[in-house]
């Protein structure tokens, strides 16, 4: 009768020392520090009347910087077509990246892998090197100081990227499904609408931020597209938040109205938008 052979306790990991584990939390609170001071400097600004150079925060906090915008610079308008572009533009973007991504993720055609990196490529093209044409084009269609123009170029700009997502949330839905629906009978297009869409609220969401995000930021668009006052966003603001005032808390008021929806987002959506980007380098 063979010895029972006895396996080998468990080898532990080497827990680390007090000093270690204070140095790396030094190190993490260090870099913490360097990128939120310029953050903590523009929200001290804010509500200062004589901000300077450094963080600390205002003895006697005032509104007067943002009474300022919406009393005498009409921020509140440029405040309501931002959201008008930016809400268009997700919604539009959301929509069409959903169909793109079931198409590439669920449909069988040829040159399949192609289609999808080349629409990777073109999140990947600066949007430097195609002002002129972008500018060419709507200057032909018209597009020039409205809405319309900048927000289907908003929406272009971002959806590439927002497909390559929407593609790794429906790969990561198991294949049964589409087989269930269609020996349910449901077509393509029901099966994604009555099975795949409830499934992918998590995607949808986490495209719908990236989309809100992307749009309210873009900055290069809105100058070389908008040029009438009453079209400006929130971002041309900025070109004349502190003219005649000769200060820098104007300019850091705005920030903080320009910073607070992508901050409140982020926070909102922080947990998901890791994993959506994880998830959306399956399939390759």
């Amino acid at each position: 009768m063979s010895e029972l052979q006895v396996a080998p306790p468990p080898i532990r990991k080497q827990a680390y020392s007090s000093r270690t584990r204070w140095l790396t939390n030094l190190g993490l609170l260090l870099v913490i520090l360097f990128f939120a001071l310029p953050f903590l400097w523009i929200v001290a600004a804010a509500f200062d009347n004589d901000a300077g150079k450094f963080v600390p925060w205002p003895n006697e906090p005032t509104l007067d910087n943002f009474r300022y915008l919406f009393d005498e610079r009409d921020v509140a308008h440029a405040l309501r077509n931002s959201l008008l572009v930016s809400i268009s533009a997700m919604t539009i973007a959301t929509v069409l990246a959903s169909l793109a991504g079931f198409a590439l993720s669920r449909l069988r055609f040829r040159y399949k892998i192609y289609a999808v990196y080349a629409v990777l490529l073109l999140y990947a093209i600066p949007i430097a090197a195609t002002m002129v044409a972008i500018y060419d084009l709507a200057d032909r269609l018209d597009l020039i100081d409205t809405f319309y123009g900048l927000i289907l170029a908003q929406t272009a700009m971002i959806l590439p990227f927002l497909i390559w997502l929407m593609k790794g949330f429906f790969d990561g839905l198991p294949r049964y499904l589409d087989e269930a629906a269609a020996i349910d009978g449901r077509s393509t297009w029901r099966a994604w609408w009555d099975i795949l869409m409830p499934l992918s609220k998590t995607g949808l969401a986490i495209t719908a931020g990236f989309a809100f995000t992307a749009a309210w930021s873009e900055v290069l668009l809105v100058i070389i597209m908008i040029t009438q006052q009453d079209k400006a966003t929130l971002p041309l603001q900025f070109f004349f938040a502190a003219e005649g005032r000769g200060n820098a808390e104007v300019t850091a008021a705005l920030g903080v109205l320009y910073l607070a929806p992508v901050v409140l987002l982020f926070l909102f959506l922080r947990r998901w938008m890791v994993r959506s980007l994880i998830s959306s380098t399956r399939g390759l």
